[in-house]
């Protein structure tokens, strides 16, 4: 006769809905994480002294199965030996009581797991044992069956309350939305090969990156450091490709956008232009680059979690927090910010794209505020854009060289660089860490 029995209710499932048969239910993503980071440590508890033989039964729904899957995975890492396999047994899908008890009586094995449903197991539980407990999705219980011939109950050695699914939902919701920054990457990379000669590409694949690396440094806390940082870095490289090209982009555009535009010198900047699209085209087609972006699209498709995240989840309201965090660190250098700094500028303006990229892709988990505060702040990143492509464009216009030009195409350049110096200087006035403007009018 079987001596100790371990019940088990099944992992978070699917909801139940008309167009979808009870028993084809399966776990939800987050219910099959939670059960593989908790098993183990539940599992511990466990006492098998001297047991030579074990099984698993389950009921024939989908997600017992599931879920008997996910506990023989956790045996054998805890050096449980089972007999056989798993063995579907229809009295736990028809909670005949009964019938389940015959079978234990009939059955050798020194330990039966027992994964079923409630209100199955608690009624088993209280039955065998007198101990009337509340399972939760992925609760289990352990009980040292008696010879019910002689009237002894069985007792309750154990109970190990279920994990609460939502915490792994959280990570699940975050892989997807990484695994979504790859596909746009990868799509995005594709459409700037396909048409290099169109800003939009460039600048699209740009954004693409840029959204991923905000990402990676906003989740940063919660993921293996040298994991995150080397993904960082290697998607720093491929953006960093890609910015001298945007910005002759965003100048021929100014350049094109002048009541008469001289022939020659859009002819130069194009030049330019296309020596850098040709060079960015080379840098991606590369055997090293294509091997790099494989590498980053896979790793984006399996981030890699802390242990301590793994084990325990993720909190809705830790990943706020730490976007609350973010948001008061942010005002705090804008409030500080001088914007006769160019680089602190810059600095700044990329964290508050960061809010922007982070509220945009993890909105669902911070709430409809975090929106509202990262509007505030795709709007200062707006401003302080127009103060940043207004430097770039005062050095284009120095970096040109205006020996063989038209006196029509440097009447461009001078009216491209005084319109530039006036957005530098509005700026400065706007803010009064200067007495004066940067450029002299």
């Amino acid at each position: 006769m079987t001596r100790m029995l371990v019940l088990v209710r099944h992992g978070k499932a699917q909801a139940r809905t008309e167009e979808r048969a009870d028993e084809t239910r399966t776990l939800t993503p987050a219910g099959r994480r939670a059960l593989d980071a908790r098993l183990p440590a539940m599992l511990s508890l466990l006492q098998v002294d001297g047991a030579e033989t074990a099984q698993v039964w389950t009921s024939p729904a989908e997600r017992t199965v599931q879920t008997a899957d996910a506990l023989v995975d956790a045996l054998d890492e805890a050096g449980v030996r089972l007999e056989g396999e798993v063995r579907i047994e229809n009295c736990l899908w028809e909670q005949d009581i009964d019938a389940f008890r015959q079978r234990l009586r009939a059955c050798d094995a020194d330990v039966v797991f027992a994964v079923g449903h409630n209100p199955f197991v608690e009624e088993v539980c209280q039955r065998v044992s007198g101990s009337a407990i509340s399972f939760a999705t992925g609760a289990m219980a352990a009980l040292r069956l008696a010879d019910e011939e002689q009237g002894v109950p069985a007792r309750l050695l154990w109970f190990a309350q279920g994990p609460e699914s939502r915490l792994w939902k959280t990570l699940c919701f975050m892989d997807r939305r990484f695994a979504e920054g790859a596909d746009e990457l990868e799509r995005r990379t594709q459409e700037f090969l396909a048409d290099p000669d169109e800003p939009e590409t460039c600048h699209k694949l740009r954004v693409s990156i840029r959204t991923l690396r905000s990402l990676l440094a906003f989740a940063e806390p919660f993921m293996k450091a040298s994991f995150s940082k080397r993904l960082q870095r290697d998607l720093r490289s491929v953006v960093r490709t890609l910015s001298r090209l945007r910005e002759l982009d965003v100048f021929a555009g100014e350049l094109r956008g002048l009541d008469a535009p001289a022939l020659d010198l859009c002819a130069a900047v194009e030049a330019n232009r296309d020596a850098e699209r040709d060079a960015v085209i080379a840098f991606l087609s590369s055997d090293k680059t294509e091997k790099l972006m494989a590498h980053i699209l896979e790793r984006l498709r399996a981030i890699r979690w802390k242990g301590s995240t793994e084990r325990n989840g993720l909190a809705p309201e830790t990943v706020r927090s730490a976007f609350d965090l973010m948001l008061i660190d942010t005002t705090a250098r804008l409030d500080e910010l001088d914007y006769a700094d160019a680089e602190e500028t810059h600095h700044v303006r990329k964290e508050c794209k960061k809010a922007r990229y982070v509220s945009r892709a993890f909105g669902a988990l911070l709430g409809e505020d975090a929106a509202v505060a990262a509007k505030a702040m795709a709007a200062k990143q707006d401003d302080l854009g127009a103060l940043c492509d207004a430097r770039v464009n005062v050095a284009l216009c120095d970096s040109v060289e205006d020996e063989g030009l038209s006196e029509d195409a440097k009447t461009n350049l001078s009216a491209l660089r005084l319109a530039a110096e006036a957005v530098v200087n509005d700026a400065l006035r706007a803010h009064s860490q200067v007495e004066s403007p940067l450029y002299a009018e």
